[in-house]
Order: C-alpha cells, then structure tokens, then sequence
C-alpha cells in the first residue's frame, strides 16, 4: 500500500505538518515553563527575592511582570528548584497562558 491513501493526499500532508506544528509550539512552552518556574523558585528561595519583588525585577529585565498570586502559585507547588519536573509543573499550570504572560 505503498503511496496509496484512502483520504486526500494533500489534505492529509497538510493536517499532519499542522499538526507537527503545535506539537513544537507545545514543547517549547512546556520548556519555557520550567525555566520560569525554575528561576523564579531560585529567586524566592536562595536569594531572598520575595513576591512583591518580582514585579519591579521582571519589568527591570524588560519583560512583562508575573502576578503575585502566580508566584506564590509557583513557590507553593515546587519548594525548591530541585523538586521540578516537567509533569508536576503541568499539573498544576496552563504553559500557554503561562508563557504568554512571562515572556511578552
């Protein structure tokens, strides 16, 4: 069955590239996700940055700031940097919306 389709060709090439697409988006704002977290937990727990900080450090850094409630969010569900991994972070986050807000 070698170059023979029971759907259209085109269509089906174009829906798998789509497809291919998102799934990169995908990862990489799961990547994006656990280095924001990751930094943030590094700030708030062994350099004493705390909450409110966060605001003013990221808009010094030229990106948009992170809520207070996301922080703290954050700090509560991983207390420490070497605690995160990729599946308790998706548990507890949405990456886009996440990533859309840390990195803009």
């Amino acid at each position: 069955f070698k170059n023979h389709y029971t759907v259209d060709e085109t269509e089906y090439r174009l829906r798998k590239s789509q497809a291919f697409k998102k799934r990169v988006v995908s990862n990489m704002a799961k990547r994006w996700l656990l280095q924001r977290n990751a930094l943030i937990n590094e700030l708030y727990n062994n350099h004493n940055v705390r909450t409110s900080q966060f605001e003013k450090l990221l808009l010094k850094w030229g990106s948009r700031p992170i809520s207070q409630r996301d922080i703290q969010r954050v700090v509560q569900t991983n207390s420490s940097p070497d605690e995160l991994d990729e599946e308790s972070v998706m548990e507890n986050d949405d990456p886009i919306k996440k990533i859309k807000v840390a990195v803009a």
